[in-house]
């Protein structure tokens, strides 16, 4: 255990956690405002191209930041990669590589609780991600024929690319809570800090929605006093 290969690591866990934290917040706003389609279409149609837009490009983040997470062959630094980073590396996630690392004392609560990261761990989460494997698959369609390149066939029949390669929000959401759990499972035993990854600030929408829908209820009673005189 080197403090370079220490700090390493824990430069990993810190960047990944970032994008998942990130990830999750861009994935919830965007379901959010599909949501909001049922009570508020008529706002998002003040601003038809903004909102559209806004929509289209929530959905072009969420594609190609998860596919960065899970593509071990064009992405660098992902969770493919940081297991096998780990496995090169399991000493570092050993309760006595724990233990200097926290400056604990023979006998403290935190060297009982802890869970050094083993080989069996580490293939529990490789069979995690494999089990994911057809919803990846797809995933990189999206990714691939979509944003990346122009495919013929779905340039000129975008409905095709929804059938060819189907995703569900469930799908999507669970793929980016793998990440978190993966990466919080490994930064715990490191040196005992987790990520809450939560989203953040994706209600704020709805204060500008319920802006324009006060907005457009004042038209509404304006042309509806105009009409009476």
């Amino acid at each position: 255990m080197t403090l370079e290969t220490d700090q390493l690591l824990r430069d990993y866990l810190d960047r990944l956690s970032d994008e998942v934290r990130r990830l999750k917040t861009v994935f919830e706003l965007w379901v959010h405002i599909l949501d909001r389609r049922q009570d508020r279409v008529r706002e998002l149609n003040i601003a038809p191209a903004f909102f559209s837009t806004t929509i289209e490009s929530l959905l072009t983040n969420v594609i190609i930041s998860t596919c960065r997470l899970y593509d071990g062959y064009r992405s660098e630094r992902n969770l493919i990669r940081f297991l096998n980073f780990a496995e090169q590396h399991l000493s570092l996630f050993s309760t006595g590589a724990f233990q200097v690392r926290r400056v604990l004392s023979p006998g403290a609560w935190q060297l009982e609780m802890h869970q050094p990261v083993t080989l069996d761990t580490i293939t529990v989460h490789r069979n995690e991600i494999q089990a994911q494997e057809s919803i990846l698959a797809n995933l990189f369609t999206w990714r691939d024929e979509q944003y990346a390149h122009s495919d013929k066939r779905y340039f000129h029949s975008p409905s095709s690319l929804k059938q060819d390669a189907p995703l569900q929000f469930g799908q999507i959401r669970a793929l980016i809570d793998l990440a978190g759990t993966i990466i919080n499972r490994y930064s715990s035993a490191f040196d005992g800090s987790v990520t809450d990854f939560v989203p953040i600030n994706v209600f704020d929408v709805d204060k500008v929605l319920d802006v324009l829908f006060r907005y457009k209820e004042s038209t509404v009673t304006k042309k509806g006093f105009a009409q009476q005189s």
